[in-house]
């Protein structure tokens, strides 16, 4: 389609990073694509990515909030609910309340994302093969997976709506919440041909792409994303030190793939400051650990272009404690731009991304590049900040960030 031709395009999604995923879809496909964290305000954008901010809410809260990204999203030609492709939050419940409101009897949900090994297969639930519960997704500290069902992790008896799993090729049923079995790229086709009217649209990015190809839209002329979706090649944003510009790393996952990534970056000498113990109970700070710590921070970056901060591990599986930690680390990353300009952040994890922008006061984003499927950069609205690049804590930084830390390494 030409830019003339684009509709107006509304994206619900419960978290940032999953809002940050599909504006880079948008902006892969040509959209100026925008994600925004309050659903009362913000000017009106052809390609509008919600953070509803909702996965762990109380109910209450989880259906007003949703109300209001409704009453934001209404009269967009297509509105699209993004849930985690691994199936945590509130998916029932929100999808309940987005039918209700548009007064749907029936959504299509195709959570799975082939390229990635995300797989659903009778009925099942796999990452690589794998039943997703024997991954590590099984110790999540919020929504911790017990079985690989999907019908089980959506929660069959609790739904307020009728829950089915159905193959692409099958008849669908007049209502309720249909879940669509998915093992390749065709089967994401066949289902995005199968939307009409009744149908409210949702899962993760790959059905949203698929979606968007066959309403006819095809990528623009930004740099392509490496086989795989590792990356991209480094192109002009992309800074580093050979340009003499600063990165930060904010790590505030506790996923296999950010361990192993410190571990990387561990390998090559790059600074890690992980949070002092002191720091890490449930009680409040004591000697200066806090200032200690940022001291540390400002240091290692007058000595090097690039420093890694983060929490550290083990996590314990405590969601309130869990909150807790976020928070002191991003009051670390705070201190650290009000002492040090950072041209660019690399954070791991949507709730470190969240608790960044609320800390900094960003409310409005546009994206500025699209590095691989799930990772995205994006810079405040108004232009000040640095560029905030984001991505799920169980996925890999691409192959593009990476070299990040090894000229890092190589200029020490």
């Amino acid at each position: 389609m030409q830019d003339a031709e684009m509709e107006r395009i509304c994206v619900i999604a419960d978290d940032l990073t999953g809002a940050a995923e599909l504006a880079g879809v948008g902006f892969r496909y040509g959209f100026e694509a925008e994600v925004e964290r309050d659903a009362g305000s913000g000017r009106a954008s052809s390609f509008l990515c919600l953070d509803t901010d909702s996965r762990s809410r109380p109910i209450a809260e989880v259906r007003e909030r949703v109300r209001m990204a409704i009453d934001r999203a209404v009269g967009a030609g297509l509105i699209y609910k993004k849930v985690d492709s691994a199936l945590r939050g509130n998916i029932v419940l929100e999808l309940d309340a987005i039918l209700t409101r548009l007064g749907l009897e029936r959504a299509l949900l195709v959570p799975a994302n082939p390229s990635l090994q995300r797989l659903i297969r009778n009925g099942k639930y796999t990452i690589g093969g794998v039943p997703i519960d024997e991954t590590g997704f099984r110790n999540d500290p919020d929504y911790p997976c017990r079985s690989a069902s999907v019908l089980d992790i959506l929660g069959t008896g609790s739904s307020p709506r009728p829950l089915h799993v159905c193959r692409p090729d099958e008849g669908l049923p007049s209502g309720g919440i249909i879940v669509g079995e998915c093992g390749n790229r065709e089967d994401l086709m066949a289902w995005a041909g199968r939307l009409d009217g009744s149908l409210l649209a949702s899962g993760a990015a790959e059905f949203f792409t698929a979606i968007l190809n066959q309403r006819g839209y095809s990528p623009s002329a930004q740099p392509m994303l490496e086989a795989g979706g590792e990356g991209v090649a480094e192109g002009s944003w992309a800074s580093g030190p050979a340009s003499g510009l600063r990165s930060l790393f904010v790590c505030g996952s506790a996923s296999e793939s950010t361990f192993r990534f410190l571990e990387e970056a561990g390998r090559m000498d790059v600074p890690i400051l992980t949070m002092p113990s002191a720091l890490r109970g449930p009680g409040v700070e004591s000697g200066g650990a806090g200032a200690n710590w940022l001291k540390e921070a400002l240091d290692a970056l007058d000595r090097h272009p690039c420093v890694l901060v983060g929490i550290g591990g083990p996590i314990l599986p405590n969601p309130e404690l869990g909150r807790r930690l976020t928070a002191r680390l991003t009051d670390l990353v705070a201190g650290i731009l009000e002492w040090r300009r950072i041209d660019s952040i690399y954070t791991e994890g949507g709730a470190t991304a969240a608790s960044l922008m609320d800390r900094m006061g960003w409310k409005q984003l546009r994206v500025v590049r699209e590095f691989a499927q799930g990772v995205v950069a994006l810079r405040p609205a108004d232009e000040r900040g640095p560029t905030v690049a984001m991505k799920p804590g169980s996925y890999t930084w691409p192959v593009s960030v990476r070299k990040i830390l090894d000229s890092s390494a190589r200029l020490d």
